[in-house]
């Protein structure tokens, strides 16, 4: 049993990642490739270039296996976690017609957009848990029946980036409830897909997958497939999910008013709850926990790890260390919480999805004068530290948010992702919350609760919480309460600052 592997392939924003994963929880390996992306439109319409996108999957898949060394009845299952809002469109061959990201906002350019009246968006959002329109699928469909007439006509199947992975490892169109509320097609109070939405869309419901649960088996590796890459065709296939929703179940967050913080290029926050509860102002969002009968309230900030990205490769660094993310945090520790006054809106990062276009995109940035002699001149060590504590302060406005929706207060909050390569960040956020944390203590948090669900469908493990148990390690931060009332004080000049600039106009 000990030699039992499962490979995960997770679709995010920046390309295919595939690991192989132990029942032990190593990661024996990871593989990335990156998408290439392709836009037109005012740089708004964005999609993946097509033309060696199923090569690059199956490569990717094939590196992984090789470089892991192991044996090919080593594997015994392969599993997928993909980013929730991306769409992949097939025509009557299964050929792939567009895929685009969730950085897509070609629905924006739509005329549908701007004919849908205010009753029927606040009807969608109660179906769908969405908001707004022109985010999600059934729009990015009507941009090409308005601007690709002839391409539009050969879309035969709507679906999500996980289900793309899973029709090209089985040749079979399924789909799961956490990915599939975010297409504004599902009911998620019943989760199937909703009529209502769809006749006003005008989509069939055979161009949507069949929905599965996670954790199904969907079938075996499909024999040409298995072929080429080197593996044997037993090999089951099971139904993933959201990427975000097993972030949540890598820190066992399963229960009414557990939260969760996927902290990686983007950051959603989500609470769990034991039904649907639906924001009347719409600022957040709700869909479908990867359980059965468990749901998620969203707030999300929206890019995060990314800034962090553009900061050391733009602003500090510029490719000259080799280790961007070490430089970066011996510098922000350099500076005192509050950063010497700098403070820093990247954005908006407080969600208000009612209003996503009316929002501003500008940053906004605050320090002290650096020519006053009575002032301490700021550094770059006070801005790095100011652009992390923005980010950790938003973290926090969004969760208040969700109280607001919600009425629960947090009885467990959970963390994983790529910015726990900073080992003080998941401090710095249990001081800010005055609240203790559970951290996964390998970042890919999600991968290996992907990897926990597949080998408990294939009978290594009686329960997903032992499963789980067994693959992912977590620890517990408490705040240090010497630091909460500098971090609470610190929070709330951010906050003052954030709303002030709300009214600015750049």
């Amino acid at each position: 049993m000990s030699n039992n592997h499962v490979i995960v392939i997770d679709l995010g924003s920046s390309g295919i990642k595939v690991s192989i994963i132990s029942e032990r929880g190593q990661i024996l390996v990871k593989e990335l490739e990156k998408w290439q992306l392709i836009s037109s439109e005012y740089g708004i319409a964005t999609e993946v270039q097509l033309n060696e996108i199923e090569a690059t999957f199956f490569t990717t898949i094939k590196r992984a296996f090789q470089h892991a060394k192991i044996e090919p009845h080593d594997v015994s299952a392969i599993s997928v976690i993909s980013q929730r809002i991306a769409s992949v469109f097939l025509d009557d061959n299964g050929n792939e017609v567009y895929i685009g990201l969730n950085n897509d906002s070609r629905g924006l350019l739509t005329d549908f957009e701007y004919t849908i009246s205010p009753e029927m968006r606040s009807t969608l959002a109660q179906i769908t848990g969405l908001t707004p329109t022109f985010l999600f699928a059934p729009l990015r469909y009507w941009w090409f029946k308005e601007k690709r007439s002839e391409l539009a006509k050969k879309v035969k199947k709507i679906m999500t980036l996980h289900d793309w992975a899973v029709y090209k490892l089985t040749n079979k169109i399924i789909t799961e409830p956490s990915v599939a509320s975010a297409t504004m097609l599902l009911d998620i109070h019943k989760r199937t897909w909703s009529k209502d939405a769809l006749d006003f869309f005008k989509i069939e419901e055979g161009m949507l997958p069949e929905i599965k649960t996670s954790g199904e088996i969907v079938g075996e590796l499909d024999t040409n497939i298995a072929s080429a890459l080197g593996l044997p065709t037993n090999i089951a296939v099971v139904v993933g999910g959201g990427d975000t929703n097993f972030g949540l179940l890598a820190n066992d967050l399963t229960k009414n008013g557990d939260y969760g913080l996927v902290v990686g290029y983007t950051t959603p926050v989500m609470a769990v709850t034991d039904n649907v509860l639906f924001d009347s102002e719409r600022k957040v969002w709700s869909g479908c926990h990867s359980l059965p009968n468990k749901w998620v309230i969203e707030s999300n900030l929206g890019v995060c790890g990314g800034l962090i990205d553009w900061f050391c490769e733009n602003m500090l660094f510029n490719g000259t260390t080799s280790n961007k993310y070490e430089a970066f945090k011996s510098l922000f520790q350099q500076a005192p919480i509050g950063a010497h006054g700098v403070k820093i809106r990247p954005s908006t990062v407080i969600m208000d999805a009612k209003n996503l276009t009316s929002q501003k995109t500008s940053a906004f940035i605050a320090f002290p004068s650096p020519i006053l002699p009575h002032m301490k001149p700021v550094n770059i060590s006070d801005f790095a530290r100011a652009l992390l504590e923005g980010i950790i302060y938003a973290i926090r406005a969004n969760i208040e948010q969700i109280k607001a929706v919600t009425r629960l207060s947090p009885n467990k909050i959970g963390i994983t992702g790529g910015l726990l390569h900073f080992s003080a960040f998941p401090q710095m956020i249990a001081d800010t919350l005055n609240s203790s944390v559970y951290v996964t203590a390998h970042p890919d948090g999600s991968q290996l609760a992907c990897a926990a669900v597949a080998f408990k469908s294939t009978k290594h493990f009686s329960t997903l919480k032992q499963a789980l148990k067994n693959l992912i390690a977590t620890y517990q931060i408490k705040p240090e309460e010497k630091y909460v009332s500098d971090y609470n004080e610190s929070y709330m000049d951010w906050i003052e600052f954030y709303k002030a600039t709300e009214t600015w106009m750049v």
